[in-house]
């Protein structure tokens, strides 16, 4: 028994890990298509569908070649197979391309705000104040002004100043 490659693509229901050191949104369109994986991400209602989306990385690729606004598709159970292969047929056809584009957009936009606010905190981190330089009639001044106050001594012990007198 032969199957021909569409019926061999029913059982695709992911890839294997990325071996690719190319960060997601620096891969070409073609290798970007081979990142895409059909998931089941079970938030569904009826216990006999399953939400089938496409992951590109950690997002969630949109459907808006199906419908506008879609992220997952709610198939019955008995259908997964069979929307699982078109829709990874409809990868490799380009139908997706674009939502793959917007991924790769929204990763470089994270990843530069991410690094906006790191840049910020260093920043704000290697900022001092300027030094307040004292000169030696101001610090004579100073210790003039200030008295000292005696310190009272008495016959019950003390632990590090503390008053245990009402123990």
């Amino acid at each position: 028994m032969t199957l021909s490659l569409i019926d061999l693509a029913k059982y695709a229901a992911g890839s294997a890990a990325r071996v690719s050191k190319t960060p997601l949104q620096d891969l070409s369109i073609e290798e970007a298509r081979k990142v895409v994986n059909i998931v089941d991400n079970k938030k569904v209602k009826k216990e006999d569908e399953v939400a089938v989306t496409l992951q590109f990385g950690r997002r969630k690729l949109t459907l808006d070649a199906i419908s506008s606004g879609a992220t997952r598709l709610n198939v019955p159970k008995s259908n997964e197979v069979a929307v699982s292969a078109s829709l990874a047929t409809a990868v490799v056809n380009g139908e997706f391309d674009e939502a793959i584009k917007q991924a790769q957009e929204a990763i470089t936009a994270a990843k530069l705000t991410a690094s906006t606010k790191v840049d910020e905190t260093t920043e704000t981190d290697t900022i001092t104040e300027p030094e307040t330089v004292v000169t030696p009639e101001e610090k004579e001044a100073l210790t003039e002004d200030t008295a000292e106050t005696p310190v009272e001594s008495s016959d019950e012990p003390n632990i590090d100043g503390l008053d245990l007198s009402s123990i």
